[in-house]
């Protein structure tokens, strides 16, 4: 998931049974890392206080959001002003995310 065209890439893997994380930078000069999708919705924005917050110009307060949907997670655009891009593609809607 990037929360933006321009923002750091994150992607979602599964950690053991059912834990699920994002790795990925949270900004371009910090090292990668794993970041645990607990408790879920997971919330990504500039925001403090979110479950993530990513301190760049273009991701807007509350950006994004990661839920449980049967079977896996699914992220969706919280009317952010940029955008949010899963593989590159621009968010219209719910979107399944897939391991990896």
């Amino acid at each position: 998931m990037n929360t933006s065209n321009q923002a750091t890439s994150l992607r979602a893997s599964l950690l053991g049974h059912s834990q699920w994380s994002l790795v990925g930078r949270a900004s371009e000069d910090s090292a990668s890392r794993s970041f645990a999708l607990t408790p879920l919705p997971f919330h990504v924005g500039r925001r403090a206080g979110l479950s993530l917050t990513l301190p760049r110009q273009t991701v807007s307060g509350r950006h994004a959001e990661i839920f449980a949907v049967a079977g896996g997670l699914a992220v969706r655009d919280l009317g952010s002003t940029n955008g949010t891009y899963v593989n590159g593609q621009r968010l219209h809607g719910d979107r399944s995310l897939e391991t990896g």
